[in-house]
């Protein structure tokens, strides 16, 4: 039978200490990795024989700035990259874990849920009045993709796939007030 690493489990305020520790490590990588690619960019470049004390000319001076840009981009590309493949991989362990009943009550709320639908309840029962029949197909049919985004927001294990799809129902939603007079 194997040893497990850690005895004990982890308190939370260890286990966020942890996570610290990597990102900040990873941080460092990522910084050096960016400045070796930078540094990489600024060998490749031509220079000429006059001295290093001769100003860069406005064409030189934009594609390091546009270089700057570019390598900063790859910078969150690739903290992003880290934070989605670490936060997969833990995701069921700490948001999900087997010993709490969150899938069971998530299920009994969308069984609750289909079962208002069925039984017909509408903005109207809701407090919100529609003066047509029309306007209210329009809105349903607006809160649908807003629905459908939440929804997959369970899809999702890291952050900025759940933020993306929140921001697509914050748009579908202010998109539908745009209908409603």
């Amino acid at each position: 039978m194997t040893k497990p690493v850690h005895p004990a489990p982890f308190s939370v305020t260890q286990l966020a200490e942890l996570f610290q520790q990597f990102y900040g490590t990873a941080q460092q990588a990522i910084g050096k990795c960016v400045s070796q690619s930078y540094q990489a960019l600024a060998s490749k470049k031509p220079r000429s024989g006059t001295p290093t004390t001769q100003m860069l000319s406005k064409a030189e001076m934009v594609q390091k700035k546009r270089d700057r840009k570019l390598l900063e981009i790859r910078r969150i590309a690739l903290e992003e990259a880290i934070e989605k493949r670490v936060t997969e991989g833990v995701y069921d362990k700490i948001w999900r874990p087997r010993s709490t009943e969150d899938e069971a009550r998530d299920d009994s709320l969308h069984s609750k849920i289909a079962a208002l639908k069925v039984v017909g309840v509408n903005l109207g029962h809701l407090g919100v009045e529609l003066d047509s029949e029309e306007k209210a197909k329009l809105v349903d049919n607006e809160l649908q993709e807003a629905i459908k985004a939440l929804a997959a927001m369970n899809e999702k294990k890291y952050p900025l796939g759940k933020l993306l799809l929140l921001k697509q129902a914050h748009k579908a939603i202010v998109g539908m007030f745009s209908f409603v007079p």
